[in-house]
């Protein structure tokens, strides 16, 4: 597996935004550098909804599953409600990939996954 690496491209109001992402044009959703990516996106294979972090020298990839989603929203968590959910709440998302980061609950992969449980 291709170790995550970050991407810069300027979000709708021009501001520069780096991510993390994996792999890059391999086939994985996530372009190279050049190419634009969302900050949060939604990962159709995995069901979950994702987004890069940076914190110290920490670089990864926080996933929320769609199972995590339906405690924060009224209806049905589609993709496009998840993601949205994402952006709405953003503040607590990162808060919580923080905490795991400094008490060092990562997956065997090196990166964070946020469940229902955390979003109590």
């Amino acid at each position: 597996m291709v170790p995550p690496r970050r991407n810069c491209h300027r979000d709708p109001a021009g501001e520069r935004i780096e991510t993390m992402v994996e792999g890059g044009p391999s086939g994985t959703g996530y372009g190279p550098c050049s190419s634009p990516s969302p900050r949060a996106r939604w990962n159709a294979e995995r069901q979950a909804g994702e987004f890069g972090v940076e914190i110290g020298e920490y670089l990864g990839i926080v996933r929320v599953h769609r199972r995590g989603f339906q405690r924060i929203l009224p209806e049905r968590p589609s993709p496009e409600k998840c993601v949205e959910a994402y952006y709405l709440q953003r503040t607590r998302f990162e808060s919580i990939a923080e905490r795991k980061i400094r008490r060092r609950q990562l997956t065997g992969d090196g990166n964070v996954e946020i469940s229902g449980r955390d979003l109590r």
